[in-house]
């Protein structure tokens, strides 16, 4: 199990800055976190763990079927991002490599 850095595009606003960047405990974790906040976001609280500020507990109802993760290896996401978590033309979350 390795971790991995997350910025959203798609989710709310698109003002992405190091205090957004989330940690995901797997990959799997990455997709899941994606599928539950497109589905049920807007109705059960989300947790979510950041990098550079305290973790929060809350609903993520901007969350939409064209966003995306991008993840990187290490906490620096100003290099190029490793893979991209986003749904597929069917609705099932995809990962690829970049």
């Amino acid at each position: 199990m390795s971790l991995w850095y997350g910025i959203w595009y798609g989710y709310a606003s698109q003002n992405v800055c190091a205090e957004d960047v989330e940690i995901f405990h797997s990959l799997e974790r990455a997709k899941e976190a994606l599928h539950d906040r497109y589905y049920i976001g807007a109705t059960i609280m989300q947790s979510i763990d950041y990098v550079n500020k305290p973790p929060e507990h809350v609903l993520t109802p901007g969350v939409l079927e064209d966003s995306e993760i991008l993840l990187f290896p290490t906490p620096d996401v100003t290099e190029y991002p490793a893979r991209r978590v986003f749904f597929g033309p069917q609705g099932g979350v995809r990962t690829e490599h970049l």
